[in-house]
């Protein structure tokens, strides 16, 4: 890849040659000869040159990637620390009341009548919803909370309720 200049300088130097080969002089194709080798070698320094600074540009974004992946790594071992540290002080009660409070804060629910029930983890949503999307949401929002293993969707969507109505 370095030198894919090299064979198009050689070959137009050995064309220009042979066009003026028979016309010029020893000491003028002598003269061509030097500045086409010249020219050659330059380009050969340019590519070198070009190759070193990409190799540089490689060794620190390798480094950096190194770097990434340590913190990376760190932050996973934090989370499974955390994550332990959610399983041993979950419980069913815990959740039932943090799923009812966010559910209750929450003005998207407004319209709608939620109930939740939590039993080894498996959080159960029943009552009635507005439209789909409220309900979707709702157990999107229960699923989020950590320690829930599972969301049982048992919600239906009430018709005769008006979107947004208490």
């Amino acid at each position: 890849m370095r030198y894919r200049s090299l064979p198009a300088i050689a070959l137009a130097t050995a064309v220009v040659l042979c066009l003026n080969g028979c016309s010029e002089t020893p000491q003028q194709r002598y003269q061509r000869a030097t500045e086409a080798l010249t020219e050659a070698r330059d380009a050969r320094q340019g590519a070198a040159e070009t190759v070193t600074e990409r190799r540089r540009a490689l060794a620190r974004a390798e480094s950096e990637l190194e770097a990434a992946r340590d913190k990376l790594e760190s932050a996973e071992a934090r989370v499974q620390e955390a994550e332990a540290a959610v399983q041993d002080s979950v419980d069913d009660d815990v959740l039932f009341r943090a799923i009812q409070r966010a559910l209750l804060d929450a003005d998207r629910f407004d319209g709608a009548a939620i109930a939740v029930g939590v039993g080894d983890g498996v959080v159960t949503l029943n009552g009635s919803v507005p439209d789909a999307a409220t309900g979707e949401a709702a157990v999107a929002t229960a699923a989020d909370f950590p320690g829930v293993a599972d969301v049982r969707d048992q919600l239906v969507v009430d018709k005769a309720a008006p979107a947004g109505a208490p």
